[in-house]
């Protein structure tokens, strides 16, 4: 006797089927593709991967303050001691071989880091919590591993897009975070990536206040997580961005998240990313502008970029080439977007879920 499928029933295979396949990507928290954001590296302090940084020139990355300082307990004021420079590097680029699943290809010393000169923390709040780290070489820029991503010239827009009230469906990059028996940090784990619902100021500073936390609208933005739980206080403050706009726009880097913005019903916390490049560009203004596509190409040395001055007068100097690193555009839209691989890719699944499902109804009637 041959078993059959109705058509009813067949159909509603393909729709569980559909939805299982993407019940993973659709979720808060999914993995990251080693190309979905190749400007994104790993700050390593004294062999620990500790925090997320930008690569906006090739040999220049913005993180978080707290990355960098010696001693960052839950409080800390001016003046700060900033880590020395020997005891830092930066990995950047990753793909599917890499383990765990977070930048890991390239590494780079660090030559100088630098801390934004109000970066301070309180029992109720975490200010100005920016940091930039010079490297002794540039890194390589290699396709869909490393890029740079032309940050500097995003101040408008990233203010823009913090005060558009339809621009709250974004995402968080993050980190899973290993642990040892004991209960220590043991190091970074994958990089993962959050959605999270950009909530507006005041509802930010209602519901922070009500947890005795602070929230200054000029410096910070916050977003509650979609699906994943809150944040337990004490854990580890990586540094992740927060992106919007389909995932071009990087709006804010996370901050205070081991304390005071955390636990229950709390929201995260980013520092604007705005008001990091306004530091930038006031105290870094030789920074270098992107490569034209004219010359990107030409096979000629890299351009130096103009060395930044040490508190003590000091020149440093590191050779480095920046790239105009643009979205891939979609196959079907033309629209650059950050997704359009992801996109292709889920969109070729639908189509073999289809041809499994057609398959396993012929075989049936």
């Amino acid at each position: 006797m041959k078993l059959r499928i109705g058509r009813v029933n067949t159909e509603f295979l393909f729709v569980v089927l559909l939805w299982s396949n993407f019940i993973q990507y659709g979720k808060a928290s999914n993995p990251v593709g080693g190309a979905e954001f190749p400007f994104f590296a790993v700050v390593v302090k004294k062999d620990l991967a500790v925090c997320g940084a930008t690569l906006y020139t090739t040999s220049r990355l913005v993180t978080a303050c707290h990355c960098l300082v010696k001693d960052n307990t839950i409080h800390f004021t001016q003046p700060l001691d900033a880590e020395d420079p020997a005891n830092i590097k930066v990995v950047a680029g990753f793909d599917d071989t890499s383990s765990p699943k977070r930048p890991n290809k390239q590494s780079r010393d660090a030559s100088m880091v630098h801390l934004h000169p109000k970066c301070h923390a309180t029992e109720d709040g975490m200010y100005y919590d920016f940091g930039m780290i010079e490297l002794v070489e540039p890194f390589e820029i290699t396709e869909g591993i490393v890029h740079v991503h032309d940050l500097l010239s995003e101040k408008e827009i990233i203010t823009q897009t913090i005060n558009d009230p339809e621009a709250k469906s974004c995402l968080a990059l993050d980190f899973e975070v290993t642990y040892t028996e004991t209960g220590e940090v043991k190091d970074l784990g994958n990089l993962i990536k959050l959605m999270m619902d950009v909530q507006d100021a005041a509802t930010c500073k209602t519901t922070l206040s009500e947890h005795k936390a602070t929230f200054d609208e000029t410096a910070h933005v916050c977003a509650k997580r979609k699906e994943d739980a809150a944040i337990e206080c004490g854990k580890p403050d990586p540094a992740g961005l927060l992106i919007c706009k389909d995932g071009t726009v990087l709006i804010g880097t996370l901050t205070g998240r081991s304390r005071p913005y955390c636990g229950k019903d709390v929201p995260e916390v980013y520092s604007r990313m705005d008001l990091g490049i306004e530091w930038i560009l006031e105290e870094f203004p030789n920074t270098i502008a992107p490569v034209t596509e004219e010359t990107s190409g030409s096979g000629d040395e890299p351009p130096t970029e103009p060395t930044s001055e040490t508190a003590s007068g000091e020149t440093d100097s590191s050779g480095t080439e920046t790239m105009d690193t643009q979205p891939e555009p979609d196959p079907d839209s033309g629209e650059p977007t950050p997704f359009s691989s992801s996109s292709a890719r889920y969109r070729s699944r639908i189509i073999d879920l289809a041809v499994i499902t057609l398959a396993i109804q012929s075989i049936m009637e």
